[in-house]
């Protein structure tokens, strides 16, 4: 079920903060005047307390300080090298928002807008609604 919460106040940050956007890389560290800017997955894990580090190049996320309830699910998605202390910022993020891997695909794509971020994040939290509907239909059935 996606994290409405989570990616309306994703989007809503961005929108309120577009020098701090930077959907062609996971993470780009402030630099002189330029302040860091994340794309959408990574400012997801940043608005969540999840702490990043910088190494090679590479943008990591520090297992430690992801929410307990998607620990066990990043370690299970996560290259083994990087484990215990590292993971990787796509599958933290599609976790921590409660999405596909395709709808993350289509979130994190390097070539979103705004606008089309905001087309996304709306299908993707229409299309959950309609998924709990159903499960909610399913289960009122009452055998008799």
């Amino acid at each position: 079920m996606p994290n409405a919460e989570l990616m309306l106040s994703t989007l809503a940050h961005i929108k309120d903060h577009p020098e701090e956007w930077g959907q062609d890389g996971w993470y780009a560290p402030a630099s002189g005047d330029k302040p860091a800017q994340a794309c959408y997955g990574v400012r997801a894990l940043l608005l969540s307390g999840v702490q990043l580090q910088r190494r090679i190049r590479r943008t990591l996320v520090l297992a430690d300080t992801l929410p307990e309830a998607i620990r066990e699910s990043v370690a299970a998605a996560t290259i083994p090298a990087l484990l215990p202390r590292y993971a990787a910022p796509k599958v933290c993020a599609q976790l921590l928002l409660g999405v596909t891997e395709e709808q993350a695909d289509n979130l994190f794509d390097a070539d979103r807008t705004v606008e089309e971020l905001e087309a996304a994040v709306a299908e993707i939290l229409a299309s959950g609604v309609d998924e709990f509907a159903a499960a909610q239909d399913e289960s009122e059935t009452i055998p008799f």
